[in-house]
């Protein structure tokens, strides 16, 4: 009989044949490669329990490998002359390899995960393709980025990580091929882990047919640098949290950046024309739209239609997984919508003559994420100048293009010619609006309603915690606990010959732990102002966490203060020798937390 492996996190199953003759088939079922059959396989490429090692060796002709979902394996590239080898990856491997030159040899990640053996040589992947699809993830474990030389990442359909280890260098994928980044999925990502610093800003430029997205630090100094393939992002210089093309956030030591999820309906949205309510994968180029233009309804032409597909990712925070959110019937007036209606999550509707993003509105009741979608296709309607259309009877937008058509499919063959990227602060129907002043009160009346009409819950309220869990690591790796609290400042025993401590606690973000009308998604520790160390008999201040902006681990400085991540680093300085020291930190305010964000203290920490 054959064995059915999965499904995994990414929703893929292999399904593996009985041996014929030494040889096995595969099939492939969800996912980007669905329907996948491979016939032809040695018994020995396929990996069918815990701990087995393939041995990559290919010499002429097409050798498939395959680890299934649930299984973790080791793969070995020893030899590809002049064939082509594919392994496929749904479950967990650890890629080491004995050559330099693996050209067609493709690794696709399949809602699996993959990750490079240590201590690899400069280039050891040099002319390999790796395919990340389904939420699939790639990591160079802690090897150089440099080991990425001549490599090439392709995202695909449902997204994927590609993970990339600092070791607290300068990251620096220029040599390192990127395609398919920015897809307005909102689930293509790029973590960079132990950066040299925190994140203040970024800069996209264009060269010939690629682009070069930059991270900086608050001094002006190149963090990491990749360059990506196309893509049409909106060039210039943006501020992490801002509006822009990417998302850059930190978590712990990582440094995410993002493909903008873009606004957008699912089918089966209806769309207000000249000739009624038409669902929105049916519109054509042409066709007569309703738009709202100071409170007035006139009619303007679709000039363009897309779609794109997306696979969610339940690895991310809901608001960054990928799923739609569905705004129920009656949610937020009778008849406003009319019934049901399905976007994404940053699909803005129109307030009191502002656009506010739906995310911001989330309250598990009325308006929740439906993680009943596990793969989807979207919609855009675009016009010739960015509109307040009506969609199921709400207020909604067409689509704005910021850079980004190139990466959706044109509907009924019609292509536009490419025109100038437009900007939201330019070129929008109405202003965004993020304020908390003015989004609260917007989302505690329809939470109010919600309330009223005793709509069932959706989503279970998050646990809170104010227990920080506040201690320090050495370089060593020793964990020093709260010794004492004493004049409002936490009290840890220093040992001799330590240096450098990181100050290591929960952390959670505002827009979860407060409510989503916060928008600030940045993870946040401990907020620490003064520090001191009495060390032996001499006592002193330490400020370097204030006057050090690149300093890892750290959010902006506010004034005498500044949040940490959950994993911040404060070097201690000249020590006195054989000295036993107090270090003090004065905790100027700490939590709530979110109690499962444990587990993402918890990588932090171990990454």
């Amino acid at each position: 009989m054959p064995t059915n492996y999965g499904p995994n996190t990414g929703g893929v199953t292999y399904t593996v044949g009985d041996p014929v003759l030494g040889f096995r088939t595969l099939d492939i079922s969800g996912g980007a490669l669905n329907g996948t059959h491979l016939t032809g396989i040695p018994s020995g490429n396929i990996a069918q329990t815990n701990g087995t090692t393939l041995n990559l060796v290919n010499l002429v002709g097409t050798s498939n490998f395959v680890v299934p979902p649930t299984i973790n394996a080791n793969v070995v590239l020893v030899a590809n002359a002049l064939g082509t080898s594919n392994v496929y990856i749904g479950g967990t491997a650890t890629v080491s390899t004995a050559v330099s030159l693996l050209s067609n040899t493709n690794i696709n990640v399949t809602g699996g995960s993959a990750t490079l053996a240590n201590n690899l040589n400069v280039s050891a992947l040099n002319g390999t393709n790796v395919n990340l699809t389904d939420g699939g993830s790639f990591t160079n474990g802690n090897n150089l980025s440099s080991i990425l030389d001549g490599t090439t990442i392709n995202y695909g359909v449902g997204g994927g990580t590609f993970t990339v280890n600092g070791g607290g260098t300068l990251i620096n994928l220029s040599n390192t091929t990127i395609n398919g980044f920015a897809q307005g999925q909102g689930n293509n990502h790029l973590d960079f882990i132990n950066t040299s610093a925190a994140a203040a800003k970024y800069d996209i430029t264009t060269n010939g047919g690629s682009q070069t997205i930059r991270v900086l630090d608050a001094n002006g100094n190149v963090i990491a640098q990749a360059n990506v393939s196309g893509t049409a992002l909106q060039t210039g210089t943006y501020t992490p949290g801002d509006p822009g093309p990417l998302t850059i956030s930190n978590n712990g030591t990582t440094l995410t950046v993002t493909d903008l999820a873009v606004a957008c309906f699912l089918a089966g949205s209806l769309i207000r024309t000249a000739d009624g309510e038409i669902a929105v994968e049916k519109i054509q180029v042409g066709y007569e739209i309703v738009v709202s233009i100071n409170g007035k309804d006139e009619l303007r032409p679709v000039t363009w239609v897309g779609s794109a597909h997306v696979l969610s990712n339940p690895s991310r925070p809901l608001d960054m997984g990928g799923y739609p959110v569905r705004i129920l019937k009656d949610a937020i007036a009778e008849g406003v919508p009319y019934q049901d209606l399905l976007v994404t999550s940053e699909h803005s509707f129109f307030f009191e003559g502002k656009l506010v993003p739906i995310r911001m509105l989330v309250n598990g009741r009325s308006i929740f994420y439906d993680r009943s979608f596990q793969t989807y296709t979207y919609y855009h309607v675009e016009l010739a100048q960015h509109g307040i259309i009506h969609a199921n009877g709400m207020l909604s937008e067409s689509y704005l293009d910021t850079g980004n058509r190139k990466n959706f499919v044109a509907q009924h063959g019609v292509v536009p010619f490419p025109g100038k990227a437009k900007d939201w602060s330019v070129d929008a129907a109405a202003p965004l609006c993020v304020e908390r002043a003015f989004v609260e009160p917007i989302f505690r009346a329809i939470e109010a309603r919600a309330a009223l009409r005793n709509d069932p819950v959706q989503s279970q309220s998050v646990e809170l915690t104010r227990e920080a869990d506040l201690h320090l690591v050495t370089e060593s790796g020793r964990v020093i606990r709260q010794a004492r609290e004493a004049d409002g400042m936490a009290l840890f025993m220093i040992p001799s010959n330590v240096r450098s401590v990181r100050i290591v606690s929960r952390a959670s973000r505002p827009a979860d732990t407060i409510g989503p009308y916060v928008d600030d998604r940045r993870f946040l520790g401990v907020l620490v102002g003064a520090v001191t160390l009495q060390d032996g008999n001499v006592r002193r201040e330490i400020d370097t966490h204030l006057t050090t902006r690149t300093l890892r681990g750290w959010s902006v400085p506010e004034g005498s203060r500044r949040w940490t991540d959950g994993n911040a680093v404060l070097p201690l300085g000249e020590r006195a020798p054989n000295a036993i020291a107090m270090l003090g930190l004065q905790v100027l305010a700490a939590g709530p937390y979110v109690v499962d964000a444990d587990a993402a203290a918890d990588a932090a920490l171990n990454g």
